[in-house]
């Protein structure tokens, strides 16, 4: 079984985020753990769970539309600098 760490940086903006929501006075223990098999089984990187549940459209004879195949294709949190291009240079995204 593979653990999953936070960064230090990581760790510090969930505790401000927490803090700051209110989400600091909920108890911790109400969140059941995932079992050990389900995370081994989600793909690694930010759009695993995004992947399994896409997975599962596609599975079902269903077709993506134009934005969900974007996120299937680049990490947003990737593309910030096209995205700021595109901005810039007044281009919108097609369909």
């Amino acid at each position: 079984m593979s653990t999953i760490e936070f960064t230090e940086e990581q760790k510090n903006y969930l505790q401000g985020f927490a803090a700051g929501s209110g989400l600091a006075r909920i108890p911790l223990n109400v969140i059941p753990a995932a079992p050990a098999k389900v995370l081994e089984e989600i793909p690694a990187g930010p759009n695993g769970l995004s992947r399994i549940a896409q997975d599962r459209f596609v599975a079902a004879g269903k077709k993506l539309v134009p934005e969900e195949q974007a996120k299937r294709n680049k990490n947003g949190l990737d593309i910030w600098d096209e995205m700021i291009a595109h901005a810039r240079d007044g281009r919108y995204p097609k369909g």
